[in-house]
């Protein structure tokens, strides 16, 4: 405090303000007139607060001309900024008035180019189509030529064959004229050796018969026996000679395929298999095309003895072997570069063949067969007796899928899109016959070879040991609605609005022993994903109507009557098949109405019908939600 007072007395000593000095002055006078010390100390202190008070005033006024000189220039900025941003505003108008100028020149153009684009594709399905009937039609004229060309080969080998014998006959016909003039020329008027080959089509061998034109003398019979019997020696000396053998044996016979060539000319003679000028035209064909092998496991060996016609398919096979098994197998095979190569493989190596040794194992199996024409690699099957590993056969596919497409002309299929369930045995893992032709098919319709497209699936139950049947349908779908089925089905109809729905099983058959529930309607003995049976009433309908499906059914009760309360109920329950004991009936379905087949010994639960008329000859159970007896209840008959 007292510093602060010595600093005031400082600052009066040395204020120079014109109205302190004049006041200071008056005051010294007025102090030496009264000789009073209070007025010099009232003096004081009204100046130390005024000089307070007016270096405060000093500061403010020092800060409002800062503040003045700032806002001057703020505002020089402001009107800057002002002027910016209207030229901006200009240049944004001026842009968005670009921009939309441009949008609309741009979806004009869009819409010349969508229309042009879609007359460019219409033309284009309309010449894909032509293109496709065109090369259809291509494909059936070269397959119709190469075949016309491969029996043409075969017949130009045969005709030189045949001239060949026709010289070598000429000529051992012209060295056996001697012997023929030993026959008695005054039995015989012309004595010809013809060459008849009608059947010399499939047996490669000929005869040669005698043929007597007139007979100039009159004999006796006993001298026109004689005649024969020299005529018959005559021509056995000159088979002898010929050293022709007329009768068939296993070497002179030959089978072939017919083909319209062959039956239009039966008189063309094969040459024997054994001949070494010619070369068959089997073996050409071969040699052109190349053979078709089939490697794999037993998903090969099933399709290889499902097939009709298995010439220049070569199996290489194995039950339960994986990708290691098919190296080694093919080790000792020799590829040619005009062969075609289809590999099934890869379902035992799931689960049990690490990554690295599969992809290992493929790339060895690829480099045996990369030279090779065509190389097809059939991916894995899905797996219907255990679905949860379907992901990881999907993830698997996928990674052999990336590994075969980094090698050349290897391509790789699919098939899990298109075989489902009912395409496979009961045991989940092989295919049936419908599975095997729907196989067949993709593979033909994917891979067009010669030896697939003229091929087909037999339809036998016992064609091939490598093959078997589906021989139950109905109970691969049974098995499959109760263990391999991965989604439900949705219901068929949906109930009615004014319908209350509750499950039938577990809200009425729950107050019941369950001893007495029919296996259809007993859902803790029974496990899988079922296809839901909805059963329904319509108050406001008066006619019964009931539909079935194949693996679901919905029926529809509703009473012959209408009266006041009727009950509405929905009811889930599995599919059954029609052959089942407790089928529903295929006629009317009247509601809470179960009707057993009379084969089953035990007693059926049956719920009361509305219907006045009809009643159940088995005990009734009554409903948990009739508190009352209602007046349509049906009169049990005694038993």
């Amino acid at each position: 405090m007292m510093n602060t007072r010595k600093k005031i007395k400082e600052m009066l000593e040395n204020f120079d303000d014109e109205v302190y000095t004049l006041q200071k002055a008056e005051l010294k006078k007025i102090h030496e007139q009264y000789q009073d010390n209070r007025i010099t100390e009232v003096f004081d202190n009204i100046c130390e607060k005024w000089i307070v008070t007016h270096n405060e005033l000093n500061e403010a006024n020092e800060k409002y001309r800062t503040l003045s000189e700032e806002y001057r220039e703020c505002d020089n900025d402001k009107s800057g900024m002002t002027g910016k941003i209207s030229e901006l505003n200009t240049r944004v108008e001026k842009l968005i008035d670009d921009y939309n100028t441009d949008t609309d020149s741009l979806k004009d153009e869009i819409l010349a180019q969508n229309y042009k684009m879609e007359c460019l594709n219409s033309n284009y399905k309309k010449l894909e189509r032509e293109l496709e009937a065109e090369r259809v039609h291509v494909e059936d004229h070269m397959k119709e030529t190469q075949k016309r060309n491969d029996e043409n080969k075969g017949l130009q080998l045969t005709i030189e064959a045949l001239q060949k014998t026709i010289l070598q006959l000429e000529k051992k016909e012209k060295d056996n004229s001697e012997d023929q003039s030993n026959l008695h020329y005054d039995s015989i008027n012309d004595l010809n050796n013809t060459i008849t080959n009608p059947d010399l089509l499939y047996s490669g061998s000929f005869s040669i018969s005698n043929r007597v034109n007139d007979i100039q003398n009159n004999q006796s019979a006993e001298t026109a026996n004689q005649s024969k019997l020299n005529i018959t020696d005559a021509v056995e000396e000159i088979l002898q000679d010929i050293n022709i053998d007329n009768t068939l044996t296993e070497e002179s016979t030959f089978h072939t395929e017919e083909t319209p060539i062959r039956q239009a000319n039966p008189e063309i003679m094969r040459v024997p298999a054994g001949s070494e000028d010619i070369c068959l035209a089997e073996e050409l064909l071969e040699q052109q095309n190349g053979s078709l092998h089939l490697i794999g496991d037993s998903h090969a060996n099933r399709f290889y003895g499902c097939l009709k016609i298995k010439d220049h398919i070569k199996l290489h096979g194995k039950g339960g072997g994986r990708v290691t098994d098919m190296v080694e197998m093919c080790k000792d095979i020799d590829f040619l570069p005009v062969d075609s190569v289809i590999v099934i493989v890869g379902s035992n190596d799931l689960f049990r063949t690490p990554w690295d040794q599969m992809k290992q194992s493929y790339q060895e199996l690829v480099q045996k067969v990369k030279n090779c024409k065509d190389v097809t690699f059939v991916l894995i099957f899905n797996r219907y007796d255990k679905s949860h590993l379907n992901k990881h056969i999907l993830k698997l596919n996928t990674k052999i899928r990336k590994l075969l497409e980094s090698f050349p002309n290897i391509k790789t299929m699919c098939t899990n899109s298109y075989l489902k369930w009912h395409h496979f045995n009961n045991d989940g893992v092989h295919l049936n016959i419908t599975g095997q032709c729907k196989l067949f098919e993709k593979i033909k319709s994917f891979k067009k070879h010669q030896y697939l497209l003229n091929n087909e699936v037999i339809h036998s139950m016992n064609h091939s040991k490598h093959h078997t049947q589906n021989r139950n349908e109905v109970k691969s779908r049974r098995k499959h609605n109760s263990n391999f089925r991965a989604e439900k089905t949705e219901n068929r109809r949906s109930p009615p609005r004014n319908s209350v729905s509750r499950n039938f099983n577990t809200d009425y058959f729950r107050q019941n022993k369950m001893n007495q529930i029919p296996p259809r309607f007993n859902k803790k003995k029974r496990s899988g994903n079922f296809d839901k049976i909805n059963t329904s009433i319509d108050r406001n309908r008066t006619r019964s109507s009931s539909t079935r499906y194949d693996q679901g059914t919905t029926i529809q009760c509703v009473p012959e009557y209408q009266y006041e309360y009727p009950p509405n109920i929905q009811i889930h329950r599995p599919y059954v098949p029609p052959s089942y004991p407790y089928a529903p009936t295929h006629h009317t379905c009247l509601p809470y109405t179960c009707i057993p087949h009379p084969s089953m010994p035990f007693p059926h639960p049956t719920i009361p019908s509305p219907h006045p008329t009809i009643s159940s000859p088995h005990p009734t159970i009554p409903s948990p939600h009739s508190t009352k007896p209602s007046p349509h209840s049906p009169i049990s008959p005694p038993h």
